[in-house]
């Protein structure tokens, strides 16, 4: 995975002015479209934002620019691994930020997993790419199935975790947490 780290968002991420974070981080993927980095990072501290209903001021002008994202995305960039990643988790997730009207929320949900599973197939090697298809795309596997396979391949992840995420921000620190979730718990 491309280094999705981004120092100056990281620092606003830290500080936690949310208003600063999502007008800096729009300002500049605006002025810089086809940045890898500035469009994941971006899409995703609005959809985290905003399904998680943090006291932002507006949420309607929030939503109007996820959804430019979105579309922008899957028209000029969902050729990009982490683009399609990015897109892809979010709207298996919560399909209906990135509903158009007449669109089918399953449908929607689907495309997410879809998109998972295609990167997952194009990159074997992406122990956590592999364990989103797993847990989202992939039919008849129990999640105790999921968590035991996950549980045998730890350090692996824990090793993506260190290579990946391996900043502070609310990004990083959100992937971490849930990739490393579940490693050591036994039921």
């Amino acid at each position: 995975m491309l280094n999705l780290q981004w120092e100056d968002l990281d620092c606003l991420e830290v500080e936690g002015d949310l208003e600063k974070i999502l007008d800096y981080s729009y300002n500049a993927w605006n002025l810089d479209q086809r940045n890898t980095r500035y469009f994941v990072r971006t899409f995703f501290i609005k959809w985290y934002l905003i399904i998680d209903d943090f006291d932002i001021e507006d949420y309607e002008t929030q939503e109007k620019q996820l959804m430019n994202m979105y579309e922008y995305g899957e028209k000029k960039l969902l050729d990009v691994t982490e683009v399609k990643w990015i897109i892809g988790y979010c709207i298996s997730l919560n399909p209906e930020y990135f509903m158009k009207q007449g669109d089918n929320y399953e449908e929607v949900r689907i495309k997410g997993d879809k998109y998972l599973h295609e990167l997952a197939l194009a990159n074997p090697d992406d122990i956590y790419l592999k364990s989103l298809d797993y847990d989202f795309g992939t039919e008849g596997h129990s999640h105790e199935r999921y968590l035991d396979w996950k549980r045998a391949n730890r350090e692996q992840f824990l090793l993506y975790v260190e290579e990946n995420f391996n900043y502070d921000s609310l990004f990083s620190d959100c992937f971490k947490e849930l990739i490393t979730m579940d490693l050591d718990k036994k039921d």
